[in-house]
């Protein structure tokens, strides 16, 4: 079978707070309705304010993981006003 990418999600929108963040994982999204492999093979993450910038330049501390999806915290993230950006991610199934 031939891989290919699927849409970009953005289920999740960064919440304030300490305990908030953005948060595209895999159960955000299957609980919205997307429909996606089991084993993607390759994830792609990136910053709704700077999309075409590599994910290590945006200066957010960000996991961008094939095996769950994307998870920023806000108390990971440097600064005086910690806060994620809105971030978008896809797979390759």
């Amino acid at each position: 079978p031939r891989c290919a990418w699927t849409d970009w999600f953005d289920e999740d929108y960064p919440i304030p707070g300490p305990d908030g963040g953005d948060f595209e994982t895999f159960a955000v999204w299957r609980l919205a309705g997307h429909v996606f492999c089991d084993r993607p093979r390759d994830i792609e993450c990136r910053s709704e304010k700077v999309p075409d910038a590599p994910l290590e330049e945006v200066g957010q501390v960000v996991q961008c993981n094939v095996s769950f999806g994307l998870v920023c915290r806000n108390r990971e993230q440097p600064g005086p006003l910690p806060y994620c950006h809105n971030f978008h991610a896809r797979l390759l199934c």
